[in-house]
């Protein structure tokens, strides 16, 4: 079965880079301006007209319009549906002369993009001197033709989109929220489903998941901040601005940081597990004696008979108990609807932010984002609370049953990898427009290299499923402790799976 899910994720990877994409849905950008760039159009200019392909919200200045000299023009903007359309116009008018307008604004993600429209206003046709205008109304103002090398040094400084620390805080803000977020949910899913041990077992995997909220809440103030300076004018004292936050919160993005803020809240309060025993079966967990000196005696620690002579699964967990042996625990959520409420805002909050908000389908992005990230928190939390317990037992000498934990989440994880697979080719299916842009763009560069990482995360967890379990199960692991091995095999899946958090966080960011 295991090979199944590895091949269907192989499968899915391959359709990636094969499959054909639909371009139906486009990416935020300028869809036409009126006058169009590069026109040249009769004077006087009133107004320029800009049409986006989804509503945008201003970011910085927004606008700033420059004549040939590169001096700006003051302007006004408004706009009459929400943020689709603009219309910009010069105080005054424009006579005659090059402009170009600079414009940046924020996509539905959060993202801002930026872009330029340049138009030469001609004098309009004078059939006789034309008089002073009364009460000294001044002229439209007539801007000097220039070099063009002045008005295009002021475009390219005004469209400049290098954020340095603010996107820096960002991705870090967004490594901290996410990683944070996939843990504490896969490590309560994980302590509730597969731990079964003693009373110190349950403890390890919940001190783990309340560990993870104040990183969480941590990384979402950082995202937060960071998003606001996007809105003002990339300084920290914009954070204190009243508008910035306005604007940021008012963003789809800023409604995904307040839900992931609102999750982390509850999580706070919910993220606990009950140690609670399982019926008709006892074993000791607890070692009595170094591990190697009850190897040497063909028993696992506790006294307890083996029935390989190894670190694999004892007769008592096997069997059902054993006299005088302590009751073996399992995990259970102590506020079960407060933690599935939390479970929902945090995972829905990744539906608000990122390339998916303006992606589409949305019936294919919902049902890929919710199945993505929610296997992905089974895979990452549960491979990294493995990691935490096998550490605690060895750490204590207490290796019995440890194979069968392992062994335990094997099957979850193979589904998860699965899942995670199918769905994350249907997400990356509605970005990007051609599979060229895979090579093409930042975010498919980016893409490329996350993907390297889970299929080396895969390779492990296949080796240790299909290989290093079964072999410890049957006692054909040569060494005074065999288990170490499957520790530190368990320890190198769980780094990269940082490293694929991580990958992630600039994922989100970098540009289609």
């Amino acid at each position: 079965m295991q090979r199944r899910f590895v091949l269907a994720l192989l499968v899915a990877m391959l359709g990636l880079v094969m499959a054909p994409v639909s371009p139906a849905w486009a990416h935020f950008g300028l869809a036409e301006s009126t006058p169009a760039d590069g026109a040249k159009v009769p004077g006087p200019l009133t107004e320029i007209r800009l049409v986006f392909t989804k509503p945008g919200t201003l970011v910085g200045e927004g606008f700033e319009l420059f004549d040939g000299d590169g001096r700006a023009v003051p302007v006004t903007a408004e706009t009459p549906d929400g943020g689709i359309t603009w219309v910009v116009s010069p105080e005054g008018g424009v006579a005659s002369g090059t402009v170009g307008l600079a414009w940046t604004a924020a996509a539905p993600d959060g993202h801002p993009r930026s872009g330029t429209v340049t138009v030469t206003v001609t004098p309009a046709a004078v059939a006789s001197p034309s008089p002073t205008p009364a009460g000294g109304a001044s002229a439209p103002a007539s801007p000097a033709a220039g070099s063009g090398d002045a008005l295009a040094d002021a475009l390219t400084g005004a469209t400049s989109t290098d954020e340095g620390p603010v996107r820096w805080a960002g991705i870090v803000g967004r490594w901290l929220s996410f990683a944070a977020t996939l843990v504490a949910v896969g490590g309560l899913v994980f302590g509730a489903t597969t731990v079964m041990g003693s009373h110190h077992d349950v403890a390890v995997v919940a001190r783990w998941v309340q560990r993870c909220v104040p990183l969480l809440l941590v990384g979402v103030v950082m995202e937060l901040v960071a998003h606001v300076m996007r809105f003002g004018d990339g300084t920290t004292g914009s954070v204190l601005a009243m508008s910035s936050l306005v604007d940021a919160l008012d963003s789809s993005a800023g409604a995904a940081i307040v839900t992931r803020f609102a999750g982390g809240l509850v999580l706070l309060g919910a993220a606990s597990l009950t140690a609670v025993a399982v019926r008709g079966r006892h074993t000791a967990l607890a070692a009595v004696a170094p591990a190697p000196v009850a190897m040497a005696a063909g028993r696992v620690p506790g006294g307890v008979p083996s029935s390989t002579g190894s670190y694999g699964r004892d007769a008592s967990t096997r069997r059902g108990s054993v006299g005088g042996g302590a009751p073996v625990m399992r995990g259970r959520l102590s506020r079960p609807v407060m933690t599935a409420l939390a479970g929902v805002l945090l995972l829905s909050s990744f539906l608000l932010d990122g390339h998916t908000v303006t992606a589409g389908p949305r019936l294919l992005v919902i049902v890929s984002d919710v199945a993505h990230t929610a296997a992905a928190a089974v895979w990452v939390g549960g491979v990294v609370m493995l990691a935490a317990l096998l550490a605690s037992r060895a750490r204590r000498g207490a290796v019995s049953g440890v194979v069968e934990t392992a062994a335990r989440f094997s099957v979850p994880a193979a589904a998860a990898v699965a899942l995670a697979g199918v769905a994350g080719v249907g997400l990356a299916s509605t970005i990007v427009d051609s599979p060229g842009q895979l090579l093409s763009t930042q975010w498919g560069r980016v893409l490329l290299v996350k993907l390297a990482l889970v299929a080396a995360v895969a390779a492990v967890g296949l080796y240790n499923n299909n290989r290093l379990v079964p072999a410890l199960e049957e006692g054909s692991v040569a060494g005074p402790n065999p288990t170490r091995r499957l520790r530190r095999a368990v320890t190198v899946e769980a780094g990269l799976m940082v490293a694929v958090v991580l990958v992630t966080a600039i994922l989100v960011v970098s540009a289609t």
